[in-house]
């Protein structure tokens, strides 16, 4: 049975993110407040990310602190492609975070991509 289910990355930079969906090739629909998943059912949300291969999307639901989470329906096929989409929205958007973070603070980052599922940072102090 399909359902939509909070994902546990918790976003506090939309504009991050939005740079994040951009990077992988996903649109970021602002402001857009119903996604679509399984049966052509929709949630209320306050932000979408659309991703090419599947008609299912992620909502993006604004906390009212902050914070934004993240849910999707990974269920059958369409959402096996959403639910990639999201592990690489989670790994990318962590990266830029941490990278973030790291500069603002006044520190070098170096970068290392092993493969495409791996990323090393070095944060010197």
């Amino acid at each position: 049975m399909s359902h939509m289910v909070k994902l546990k990355l918790i976003v506090k930079d939309l504009d991050l993110l939005e740079e994040t969906c951009n990077e992988l090739g996903y649109k970021f629909h602002r402001g857009k407040t119903k996604a679509r998943y399984y049966g052509g059912s929709t949630i209320d949300c306050d932000h979408v990310i659309e991703v090419p291969g599947t008609n299912h999307e992620i909502a993006v639901i604004d906390n009212r602190d902050g914070s934004y989470t993240l849910k999707g329906d990974f269920y059958g096929s369409e959402g096996k492609v959403l639910k990639e989409a999201y592990e690489k929205i989670e790994q990318l958007y962590t990266v830029k975070a941490v990278k973030r973070e790291a500069y603002m603070k006044g520190y070098s980052v170096f970068e290392e991509w092993v493969d495409e599922n791996i990323c090393k940072l070095k944060i010197s102090v």
